[in-house]
């Protein structure tokens, strides 16, 4: 009964502070040429003790290929960590995962848990679906949160004048 009465008291306490732990892509909307690469991160604001966390996020799969994903700075500032990540740029999706190490506290505010860069493959329009994102504390409790993607558009009416194009991937 006290466990229940405690989980009751800690829901309360956030919803009377209107404080939110919010994942999301940052820039949410992008445009981007063809043939160019396009950076995004995935952030996280209003985070308390942030141990270890995973997001998937998928695309339209002939529009964008994946070319790099790098762990962001923000769980890094708590110590040593695994960082990994496994692509299907056929599918059109991504897992991505990180943890501290050792026997640490998570870190707490916001800023960028990764990076993702990917070449834009076709002109066309896709949402950025950023969704399963698991935050976890140093007590191995879930963090509850928030998910916000985005979205791309993608072109290739761009370039340098008289109509030659730099390709970069």
């Amino acid at each position: 009964m006290t466990l229940a009465l405690s989980s009751l008291t800690l829901e309360d306490s956030v919803q009377s502070t209107g404080i939110t732990t919010v994942v999301n892509i940052v820039p949410q909307n992008v445009t981007a040429c063809v043939f160019q690469n396009l950076s995004l991160d995935v952030s996280v604001s209003n985070v308390t003790g942030l141990y270890g966390w995973e997001f998937r996020l998928n695309w339209t799969a002939p529009l964008l290929a994946t070319v790099n994903v790098t762990e962001g700075p923000f769980l890094k500032t708590g110590g040593n960590t695994f960082f990994t990540y496994n692509p299907n740029d056929t599918e059109g999706h991504i897992i991505v995962d990180c943890t501290l190490l050792g026997n640490i506290l998570g870190v707490s505010g916001d800023g960028v848990l990764a990076t993702i860069t990917f070449c834009v493959n076709g002109e066309g329009q896709s949402s950025l679906n950023l969704y399963n994102a698991t935050l976890i504390g140093s007590n191995l409790n879930k963090i509850p949160c928030e998910v916000a993607g985005g979205y791309g558009y993608f072109t290739s009416a761009c370039g340098l004048p008289g109509g030659n194009r730099k390709y970069v991937c």
